[in-house]
């Protein structure tokens, strides 16, 4: 798919990044994923993982202090979510429009992490307002609930604009970070900093 060759090969030209892609996966490793899930992961989300797999844990972020997790990481955390889901259904929650108004669900598939568990993840489960296979994100200790990107597609593509107008930098010791002086935004944000950032 071009969007994946595209930032892949933008991430190429940033000097000094070290993502420390862990190598594709193949096809009958996603079918066990998939069932493991009883999902259908989106297409364009598992042709990227065919080619990148995740990332070695000492790789540089990619994702202002997120990294992509491997398969494993992706289950750990997808069943974290599937044992806990009922133990949190009366917490409450501030959840962006057409994201499910939940603390998690095993609907949410989580693909990049950070250091601290906060989460990145594919919604199967928005509300009327949403789309599944939408990012979403979720935060280890806290209540909100951020709609990211419509798909995957659509937030590999934001970050590689994000790249190519330099809101997303390389720091040393980090990888690509927000290029800003709130630290209050996150990659959560990156749709209305896009929208900013280009005018």
């Amino acid at each position: 798919m071009q969007f994946i060759k595209k930032y892949l090969n933008t991430l190429d030209s940033i000097e000094g990044l070290n993502p420390m892609f862990l190598g594709g996966i193949d096809s009958e490793k996603f079918f066990e994923i998939e069932k493991e899930l009883n999902l259908c992961l989106p297409s364009s989300f598992k042709e990227f993982y065919k080619i990148v797999g995740g990332q070695d844990d000492l790789g540089d972020c990619l994702f202002s202090y997120y990294n992509l997790l491997d398969t494993e990481g992706i289950l750990e955390f997808w069943k974290t979510f599937r044992d806990n889901e009922n133990d949190f259904i009366d917490y409450d929650v501030k959840a962006d429009r057409g994201v499910k108004n939940t603390w998690c669900t095993k609907d949410w598939v989580p693909f990049a992490a950070s250091s601290i568990g906060d989460l990145l993840c594919i919604d199967f489960a928005p509300t009327t307002d949403g789309c599944v296979g939408q990012i979403i994100s979720f935060y280890n200790n806290s209540e909100e609930r951020y709609l990211v990107a419509s798909s995957f597609q659509n937030f590999i593509e934001m970050c590689t604009k994000a790249i190519e107008v330099k809101l997303l930098t390389y720091e040393d010791d980090y990888g690509l970070m927000l290029n800003l002086e709130d630290e209050d935004k996150t990659i959560a944000d990156l749709t209305s900093l896009l929208d900013n950032y280009t005018k």
